[in-house]
C-alpha cells in the first residue's frame, strides 16, 4: 500500500498514536514500517543532574518517574519484516530474533538502529543508552555474518544494570524434566508417541540419584525495569523444611533442598494422579498432616503378573535407570499387557500378549506371545513370537510378522504376511501374500509358498538404512523450510523491483552530471537523501537477489544430491531360494525431496525358478559415482 511517510511528533504512546494516524489515512497498520527519529526522556526530579539516565546508582532509585517522547517516521513497509523483539516477563531484559530472510547487510546498519529503537518504545521500552543498544546490534549482526545459522538464536539487546526480578519458590523433579527434554521420536515417520495419562506417569531412577531440588529462590535486587518502571525488592519468604520419607534422604542448604531416592524403581511426585498407583501408604509420621509435610513422592512396584491400564501408570524412563521387568499373564486368555499400558525399561520379558494401544520402550525385549496390530515398540534388541504393530529396532527376530510394521537394521523373520520392513539386512524363510520388503544391502528368503506368496514388492531402496531415513527426513525438512523462505525472498524482489528501477533511473541521471554539478546537487538536502535511499534500495536488491540465487543453488545442489545416492545400492543383492507365488516384484526405489518417492524400474520374478537378483551401473555412463542417479543403474538378474 503506497502512501507519503509522516511523522509522529512527541509522542509518548507510539502505538495509540500510529492506530489513530492510519485510521485517519485509510492505511493498514500491517503495511507500515516505523522508524525512530528522536527521542526525548523527562525525569520528574528536576534536581537530578543530566547525567541521571547513565549513573546506576541515580536511575536505579526511587525519587522520580520517567517519561518517554519520540519522533517517529512511518513510511510504507518495503518488505516482509525479517526479525522481531520482545521482552521477558519481568520486563527486565529485550530480545530480538531474526528470520531467516534477514540480511546482515551493513549498508542498512542505520536503517536497522532506526526500526529497533520504534519497535523498542513501541513496547514501552526507555531509551536510555543508545550507544549500548547500537553496538548490540553491531554485534548481532557480526555473529550472523560468521554464522547464518546463528540467526535463529534468541539475541539480549537490552538488560536492566540493576534490576533483577526475584527468583520464585521452584521444585524441579528431575526425571520428568530429563524425559521430556529429549527427543522421544527417531524419524517423523518412525515415532512413538508420549502417553496418554502423563499426569498419572511414574519415572525410572537409579539407587542414590538426584531426584529433585527445592530452591527457595531469592528476593531479587530492587531497580528499574526496562520500561522505567521501579521495582522494589520482595518480602522474605518462610524457608522450607523437608519431611521424613522412606526411601528418600535430603540435603540442606542455604537456598535449596535436594532429594535423593535410596532405591531403584518407578518414582513419582504424590498428588491426586498418582496416589492411587502408590506402593505403600503415606509414612506413618506424616499421615497426621497431609499438607507441606505429607509425603513429596510416591514409588510404584510393578506386579509380576500382568499389567492393567487401571492398575498401572504410565512407566517412563526405565531404560536410563536400567530397570528389568518380567510380566507374565496368569492365563492364556487374558493379555499380559492390557489396553492402553505405556512402560519403559532397560530388559523387558512378556510371556503373554498385548491389548491395544500398548506402547514399549527396552533396549532387550521378549515376547513370548502376540503384539497388537496398534501396538508401538522401541527396541535395541527385540525378539517375538508374533509382531503386528509397529516395531523400531536395531536388530529383531519374530517367528510370525502378521500386518506389522518393522524399521530395522537387520531383521530375521520366520513367516511373514501382509506386512511392510524397512531394514538394511532382511532374512526371511517364507515370504507369503501382500508384503513390501525395504532393504539396502540384503534381502534373503527361502521360498516365496505356492498358493500364499502373491503380490509382494521387494525393493532395493536406501530407505532401508537408518542413517538414510534420517538423512532424507532432515532434508524433506530444510527443503520445506528453505523453499518457504525463498517464497518470502520472492515476494521481496517483486515489493523491491519497481522502486530498485526508479532508484537506478535516479542514479543514471545523477551519472550524466558533471562532478562540480553532483556536488552542487547532493549538497542539497532532499536530493542528498534520495540519492542516499536509492543506494541503499539497489543494494538491498542486489544482495537480496544474491542471496535468492544462493538459496535456489543450495536446494538445486539438494536435490541433485537425493537423486544421485541411489547407486549406493550396488552392492545390494536380493537371493530367493524358489519363487511359487504370482505378481512378486522387484523394484528399485527413486528418493525424493517430496514425499512421493516413485520406483524406477521393475522385474517381474519368475514362477517355479529361484531368484537372484543384483543392481549393476549402466556401462554407458563415465561420470563419477556420486554423480549418477537411479537411471544410471539397473536391475540385473545372476544366473
Amino acid at each position: 500500500m503506497e502512501f507519503a511517510p509522516f511523522l509522529l511528533l512527541d509522542t509518548d504512546n507510539i502505538l495509540e498514536s500510529l492506530q489513530s494516524e492510519c485510521q485517519k489515512r485509510a492505511i493498514s497498520i500491517d503495511s507500515v514500517q516505523c522508524l525512530l527519529q528522536k527521542h526525548h526522556i523527562t525525569l520528574s526530579d528536576p534536581k537530578l543532574p543530566s547525567h541521571a539516565l547513565l549513573d546506576d546508582r541515580l536511575y536505579h532509585s526511587d525519587r522520580f518517574t520517567i517519561c518517554q517522547s519520540c519522533d517517529i517516521l512511518v513510511r510504507p513497509k518495503r518488505i516482509d519484516d525479517t526479525f522481531s523483539i520482545y521482552l521477558s516477563t519481568d520486563k527486565d531484559k529485550a530480545f530480538m530474533r531474526c528470520f531467516d530472510s534477514f540480511l546482515p547487510l551493513e549498508e542498512i546498519k542505520a536503517d536497522l538502529y532506526a526500526q529497533v529503537g520504534a519497535r523498542l518504545a513501541m513496547l514501552g521500552v526507555i531509551l536510555r543508552d543508545m550507544e549500548s543498544l547500537h553496538a548490540k546490534i553491531d554485534e548481532l549482526l557480526h555473529a550472523i555474518k560468521h554464522d547464518p545459522k546463528s540467526k535463529a538464536q534468541e539475541f539480549c539487546l537490552m538488560q536492566s544494570s540493576v534490576y533483577a526480578p526475584p527468583k520464585p519458590m521452584r521444585f524441579v523433579f528431575f526425571p520428568q524434566e530429563s524425559y521430556h527434554a529429549k527427543e522421544q521420536g527417531l524419524f517423523d515417520d518412525e515415532s512413538i508417541p508420549p502417553p496418554s495419562r502423563l499426569q498419572e506417569a511414574f519415572y525410572g531412577v537409579k539407587k542414590g540419584e538426584l531426584i529433585a531440588v527445592y530452591e527457595f529462590g531469592d528476593r531479587g535486587v530492587a531497580g528499574r525495569n526496562l520500561l522505567g518502571q521501579y521495582c522494589p525488592q520482595a518480602d522474605e519468604k518462610p524457608r522450607i523444611i523437608p519431611s521424613v520419607q522412606e526411601h528418600i534422604t535430603t540435603k540442606a542448604y542455604a537456598d535449596k533442598i535436594q532429594y535423593f531416592s535410596q532405591i531403584q524403581g518407578f518414582i513419582a511426585l504424590h498428588n491426586q494422579f498418582t496416589a492411587p498407583y502408590a506402593s505403600t501408604s503415606p509414612s506413618p509420621q506424616n499421615q497426621a498432616t497431609q499438607d507441606s509435610q505429607a509425603d513429596l513422592f510416591c514409588f510404584y512396584t510393578p506386579p509380576s503378573l500382568e499389567l492393567t491400564s487401571t492398575k498401572t501408570p504410565p512407566l517412563l524412563g526405565g531404560v536410563r535407570a536400567h530397570i528389568t521387568l518380567r510380566i507374565e499373564s496368569s492365563h492364556s486368555s487374558i493379555d499380559a499387557l492390557g489396553d492402553g499400558v505405556h512402560i519403559e525399561a532397560e530388559h523387558i520379558e512378556i510371556a503373554g500378549d498385548l491389548g491395544s494401544s500398548t506402547t514399549i520402550k527396552a533396549k532387550q525385549l521378549i515376547i513370548n506371545g502376540s503384539t497388537h496390530k496398534s501396538s508401538k515398540i522401541l527396541a535395541q534388541h527385540a525378539k517375538i513370537l508374533t509382531h503386528k504393530g509397529l516395531l523400531i529396532a536395531q536388530d529383531c527376530t519374530i517367528k510370525n510378522l502378521d500386518s506389522g510394521i518393522i524399521y530395522a537394521n537387520t531383521t530375521k523373520i520366520q513367516e511373514t504376511i501382509a506386512s511392510t520392513i524397512y531394514a538394511s539386512s532382511i532374512s526371511i524363510d517364507r515370504l507369503r501374500n501382500a508384503n513390501t520388503c525395504y532393504f539396502s544391502a540384503l534381502l534373503e528368503a527361502k521360498e516365496i509358498p505356492q498358493n500364499r506368496g502373491d503380490d509382494n514388492a521387494l525393493v532395493f531402496s536406501l530407505l532401508g538404512s537408518s542413517d538414510y531415513r534420517s538423512y532424507l527426513c532432515n532434508a524433506r525438512i530444510y527443503h520445506r523450510d528453505k523453499s518457504h523462505t525463498l517464497a518470502q525472498l520472492e515476494s521481496t524482489l517483486s515489493a523491491l523491483l519497481p522502486k530498485a528501477q526508479a532508484a537506478q533511473s535516479f542514479l543514471a541521471k545523477l551519472q550524466g552530471f558533471t562532478k562540480d554539478q553532483q556536488a552542487i546537487a547532493l549538497k542539497e538536502s532532499k536530493f542528498a537523501k534520495t540519492y542516499q535511499e536509492s543506494c541503499l534500495l539497489i543494494k538491498l536488491y542486489k544482495a537480496t537477489l544474491a542471496r535468492k540465487k544462493s538459496l535456489e543453488h543450495s536446494l538445486h545442489t539438494l536435490k541433485h544430491t537425493i537423486k544421485s545416492l541411489s547407486p549406493r545400492l550396488c552392492n545390494a543383492r536380493l537371493h530367493i531360494g524358489k519363487v511359487m507365488g504370482f505378481e512378486n516384484y522387484a523394484h528399485i526405489q527413486e528418493l525424493s525431496l517430496e514425499p512421493n518417492d516413485t520406483m524406477s524400474e521393475s522385474l517381474l520374478l519368475e514362477y517355479n525358478k529361484p531368484s537372484h537378483i543384483t543392481i549393476a551401473k549402466d556401462s554407458r555412463v563415465k561420470s563419477a559415482p556420486e554423480s549418477l542417479d537411479t537411471h544410471s543403474i539397473h536391475l540385473k538378474v545372476e544366473q
